[in-house]
């Protein structure tokens, strides 16, 4: 039993798996939060130019 579990404590098949599986976690992580930001910030460019256009023609559209 001693040497079996002494084998699986040694076994590193599959660990390449776990870092290539949390890397790829991590990346999508940091692509949805980026493109979340981007988002946010082409939303309040918009609204903002939309605004500037709204007050420059008087408000007559």
């Amino acid at each position: 039993m001693y040497e079996t579990l002494q084998t699986l404590i040694k076994d590193e098949t599959g660990l390449a798996t776990v870092e290539y599986t949390l890397l790829v976690v991590i990346l999508v992580a940091s692509l949805v939060l980026t493109w979340r930001g981007f988002g946010c910030t082409l939303k309040m460019t918009v609204a903002r130019s939309s605004e500037a256009f709204h007050t420059i023609s008087g408000g007559a559209l």
